[in-house]
């Protein structure tokens, strides 16, 4: 049987700085192939596919945590990165300096809790977890708030990941099938559902980690070295980016499996990460 489950105030305790950051190795950076801005209409009207080989540039690189399971990465209208971790008793938010990947502050969930998803409603963090059907909300300018709770239902009863789309007002997330699930932001309750299906006609199955940019879901597969990009109204999957190439460092873990994308303070760069990787990269997609 369950865990019971506990109170908002007892779902999380607090660490704050001081946190012993680790000095960044030297930026290794790539001259961008596109001195100018990216021409977002072309970019959208493109294909590309895995067969492509390398589409993206490398033009940063951030510190990150190797012991951090990563399940969400989003990045606030304040200015810094925020990342939910996973794994039953370590799971955690954390507040990312976006330069070096210093971390400002954390927020240990309780051990009955295996976080999920994360984005940004306005001036909150929402966030899912894995099995215990509980959403958590946080004050983004005051993390020593206890987090609201909410329940919620996904086919499969987990949630997986999750991002924000601030022109309908939705949350839009998973639960590691092959579809996109439609949320109101504000009621937490499904208005939709949309198949999502691969280049080569195949169902997308074990979707996870999301982000919503350029109208477009961009989104992880777990245990695969690719980005989709999804149009969220069709399902269909527009491009195929292989990330295989992606130099990081893997401490000889199967589950470190490529899984992070966040928005950036600059709007054709993204960051990208993953499971117990010890390196946040910030990228162009091309």
């Amino acid at each position: 049987p369950d865990t019971p489950k506990p109170t908002a105030e007892e779902a999380f305790t607090v660490t704050l700085s001081p946190v012993q950051a680790v000095t960044p190795e030297p930026t290794k950076e790539v001259t961008p192939v596109h001195n100018q801005k990216q021409n977002v209409e072309e970019w959208l009207s493109s294909t590309v596919s895995i067969s492509d080989g390398i589409k993206f540039e490398v033009v940063g690189r951030l510190e990150h945590d190797k012991n951090a399971f990563l399940e969400g990465l989003c990045f606030g209208n304040d200015g810094f990165l925020y990342e939910s971790t996973g794994l039953f008793g370590k799971s955690d938010i954390r507040k990312l300096d976006p330069v070096d990947g210093t971390i400002i502050e954390k927020v240990e969930m309780n051990p009955v809790y295996f976080g999920e998803g994360l984005t940004i409603v306005n001036d909150s963090l929402v966030q899912l977890t894995y099995k215990k059907k509980k959403g958590f909300v946080y004050d983004m300018k005051d993390l020593d708030v206890a987090p609201s709770t909410f329940d919620y239902t996904t086919p499969t009863g987990e949630g997986w990941g999750m991002t924000y789309d601030p022109d309908k007002d939705e949350l839009i997330l998973n639960d590691g099938m092959d579809y996109l699930i439609f949320w109101d932001a504000q009621t937490y309750q499904e208005k939709r559902t949309v198949k999502v299906v691969r280049q080569d006609g195949t169902p997308a199955a074990q979707i996870n980690e999301l982000e919503f940019w350029r109208g477009r879901v961009l989104a992880n597969v777990w245990f695969q070295d690719v980005i989709l990009v999804i149009n969220p109204e069709t399902g269909v999957v527009e491009k195929e980016y292989d990330f295989s190439s992606l130099s990081y460092n893997k401490n000889g873990d199967r589950d470190a499996v490529l899984n992070g994308i966040s928005v950036s303070d600059d709007p054709d760069l993204i960051y990208v990460s993953g499971k117990l990787w010890d390196t946040i990269f910030k990228v162009r997609l091309l």
